[in-house]
């Protein structure tokens, strides 16, 4: 019997009788191996070799060719041949599908993911782990006991001590039995005139009562009453004073009134001699002196024209180390003010009212200041800018629950306008 196979087809036959032959080729029983038309191997004895070439041959398709040429080789009549000739003819495109063995390079696949993930792992956590370590040990950085950072003397009259974080309690922060300042081999006290107390409570000034003797040593404590653990105990050295003090800032208030702020604490600051208005000596009510020696007030006799004036000191305006303003005259500016002034209450009790001003008013007298009741006024006070007034009321006779109307007599600002409010 002859099987015919196509050059173009490759594959493994079952033989299970003699005399059979493949492209004319005589095969034995067993399994033949069939390529390009041309039977390779008759492997009845050589069976161990079937490994070495199915991996590179019909790995997949060997199955399949097995078991549809099994149905072609089994005719046993000699009738059988032509029959076997179709099967062999319809085996061609069954046997077709090897080409199906060229998606071999489906393995290189594999390779793409088992890359991505192992790199994921090792660059996301590092990146997000890293942040929470360092950042959450920031909170500790915040200083949790109060100290004393610095000390110093930039002029013979004030010492300047600085803390790390905002002192506690006001009252004790300005006492001045909770500081003592001395020469350093001496425990006699310069003695403190004034204490004042930044805005954020970190920085406290004492005003002496006695000038510091140029280029001596001074020893300054501060008791844990403003909250230290300890008393604080600085010595500073070789204090002295070369700088010359200057004029920080000059403000109009309306035309009736000047606001004049110096870097230091001054001498002479009340004789009005010692200050000038466009060339003129100043006309003006006796100068108001700050308890820091820093800032005067002049109330004007004769009020200022709108425009631009020229503010200068004499040389006996100096300061403790006896050195004197250097640039000594400053120009200001008057702006015409004809509105009167307005105001808002802020808050009010039975006991406490405060009202807002629109803009600087001048001191007011309680007897201007008149209720619908015999409510009786216990105190009363306006603010450092003059922009805010607090009355309080005796709690016997205060204001009535229901409310009334409170009324300031002639309530006047800095140009000369008044109103009863």
């Amino acid at each position: 019997m002859n099987i015919s196979v196509d050059e173009n087809v490759k594959l493994a036959l079952e033989v299970n009788s003699e005399n059979v032959a493949v492209n004319g080729q005589t095969i034995s029983k067993g399994i033949a191996f069939v390529e390009k038309g041309t039977v390779l191997k008759d492997v009845k004895e050589e069976v161990p070799e079937i490994p070495a070439v199915v991996p590179t041959n019909t790995p997949v398709s060997t199955p399949t060719a097995t078991t549809k040429a099994v149905p072609a080789g089994s005719g046993k009549t000699g009738g059988s041949s032509s029959s076997g000739n179709k099967q062999n003819s319809t085996s061609k495109p069954t046997l077709e599908p090897t080409p199906t063995l060229e998606p071999t390079p489906a393995p290189e696949q594999t390779f793409e993911p088992t890359s991505e993930p192992t790199q994921e792992p090792t660059i996301e956590p590092t990146p997000e782990s890293t942040p929470t370590v360092e950042d959450e040990p920031t909170p500790s950085a915040v200083p949790a006991e109060l100290k004393l950072v610095s000390a110093t003397a930039d002029n013979l009259r004030e010492v300047v001590l600085k803390f790390n974080k905002p002192l506690p309690n006001k009252y004790e922060a300005t006492d001045p039995k909770n500081y003592h300042v001395s020469y350093d081999k001496s425990f006699s006290s310069i003695g403190i005139k004034h204490i004042d107390l930044s805005e954020d409570k970190t920085t406290v000034t004492l005003l002496l009562i006695y000038e510091i003797q140029q280029e001596s040593n001074i020893k300054v404590t501060v008791k844990s009453n403003i909250g230290l653990s300890e008393d604080a105990v600085v010595v500073l050295k070789d204090v002295k004073d070369t700088t010359a003090p200057k004029i920080v800032e000059i403000e109009a208030w309306g035309n009736s009134a000047l606001k004049v702020i110096f870097s230091e604490p001054l001498k002479n600051l009340a004789d009005i001699t010692n200050f000038y208005v466009d060339g003129l000596v100043i006309q003006s009510e006796r100068p108001i002196v700050s308890f820091d020696e820093k800032t005067v007030i002049f109330n004007l006799v004769k009020p200022l024209q709108p425009g631009v004036h020229k503010f200068s000191v004499r040389n006996n305006v100096c300061d403790y180390a006896s050195l004197y303003i250097e640039e000594n005259e400053v120009e200001f500016t008057v702006i015409e003010d004809t509105i009167p002034p307005s105001g808002v209450v802020e808050s009010a009790t039975q006991t406490e009212v405060v009202i807002k001003f629109s803009e600087m008013v001048k001191n007011i007298d309680v007897d201007n200041i008149m209720t619908d009741s015999d409510a009786y006024i216990v105190y009363f006070d306006l603010s450092d800018d003059n922009r805010t007034l607090k009355i309080c009321f005796d709690v016997e006779k205060a204001l009535r629950e229901e409310g009334e109307l409170i009324t300031i007599k002639n309530l006047s600002d800095y140009s000369g306008n008044s109103i009863d409010f």
